[in-house]
């Protein structure tokens, strides 16, 4: 599964940097940065079957402040066996 996130600025100009960590809690899903349009993706196969409550956490950079997302819901479903 592929957790993404849209870094953006304020301002609406300049183009942030850094980086973004997709976590819950203290397990770390993944980290990715910042392109240059402003996304961020990881690919993660370590996150477990359940609900999971993700935030997305912005390392800022030189010019923009670090900022976390408000946590947004991941339900995970058992994989069906063939």
């Amino acid at each position: 599964m592929t957790l993404s996130s849209h870094v953006s600025t304020t301002s609406g100009s300049g183009h942030p940097t850094g980086s973004v960590t997709f976590s819950e809690g203290g397990t770390v899903f993944g980290a990715a940065p910042v392109d240059g349009s402003g996304n961020a993706s990881v690919s993660s196969t370590t996150i477990p079957v359940g609900a999971h409550s993700i935030v997305a956490t912005y390392s800022g950079d030189d010019e923009y402040n670090g900022a976390v997302s408000s946590p947004g819901t991941l339900n995970v479903a058992k994989s069906d066996v063939v």
